[in-house]
């Protein structure tokens, strides 16, 4: 009986892990994609490199990095067209997530910071909408 309760609370917890991690796992992809639909001449970073973001603790720093690189990267390939390339919002979010080091506000900084952060998501998602409309606009003129 012992051994089937240590079992589905075993079941429990993975499935619980992957329910938080497929969200983490989706940005960086759209983060990825980002550099990768901005071209190599105007990656900051190498695409690959998000990844790295999978690492607990040093995750804290490198999303400031990474926010940084993907908002110069899309500055570098829109120009003017991207604003400020989703950096303020970025850099707003690895802040907060700074704020959740405080013990006595580690709650309020963990909403603040997952509203921030899925913001932060939806205009990143916006601007690779954008990028591939131009990619395929740029293909169908060269077809025709």
């Amino acid at each position: 009986m012992e051994d089937a309760a240590a079992g589905m609370l075993l079941v429990a917890l993975a499935a619980m892990a992957m329910v938080m991690v497929a969200p983490v796992i989706f940005y960086l992809l759209s983060l990825q994609k980002s550099l990768h639909l901005s071209g190599k001449e105007n990656q900051r970073m190498l695409p690959g490199m998000v990844w790295l973001n999978l690492i607990p603790v040093f995750n804290l720093g490198w999303h400031l990095y990474t926010v940084l690189k993907v908002g110069e990267t899309l500055s570098a390939r829109l120009g003017k067209q991207a604003g400020d390339g989703g950096r303020t919002l970025g850099i707003l979010t690895s802040l907060l997530a700074f704020g959740c080091l405080i013990p006595a506000y580690r709650n309020y900084f963990a909403i603040a910071t997952l509203v921030a952060w899925v913001l932060y998501w939806v205009r990143i998602t916006a601007y690779n909408v954008f990028l591939r409309d131009q990619l395929r606009a740029l293909e169908e003129q060269e077809s025709s």
